[in-house]
This record gives C-alpha cells, structure tokens and sequence, in this order.
C-alpha cells in the first residue's frame, strides 16, 4: 500500500506543486491521512523514538521528493477576498 500512496503523491506534485497535503484532503482522504501518519513517523524519527529500518528508508524516499513534514496550512488554504 505504501508504494501506491507513494505514486499517488508523487502525482498530486506534479499536478500542485508542491506535497503540502492536508490531513482533510476531500479530493482524497486516505492520501491525506498517510500522508499525515508520514508526518507522524519522521516526528518520532526526530524524537529519537524506535522505527523500523523500512520505515526510515521510506522517509528517506519522500525527504528525495521533497515531502513537507510540517504542514503549511495556507498553501493548502485558498485565500479569499485578499488582493492579488
């Protein structure tokens, strides 16, 4: 499953880019909550916190494409009724 969301990223970068996927992603909530849990495991990655090599190795693999690992809301957020 995680190569697939993984594409589906990679996909949703080309298309947006940039990887500031939200936790509430309506287009597609089961990519907005992995992409939430790969934030949750690169914090226990900085915590010191035990992860399993394959886990680190993924990391990695969106550190390469660069995935945001802490959410920016107002990339995500259309900004309405500012001036251009």
């Amino acid at each position: 499953h995680w190569d697939h969301f993984f594409t589906d990223l990679v996909t949703f970068k080309e298309k947006f880019g940039h990887t500031n996927i939200p936790l509430s992603y309506n287009a597609d909530p089961q990519l907005g909550r992995w992409a939430y849990f790969q934030r949750v495991n690169n914090m226990k990655k900085v915590e010191g916190k035990g992860l399993p090599i394959i886990v680190k190795k993924r990391l990695d693999q969106l550190k390469d494409i660069g995935f945001r690992f802490h959410f920016e809301k107002s990339r995500c957020v259309k900004r309405r009724g500012r001036p251009k």
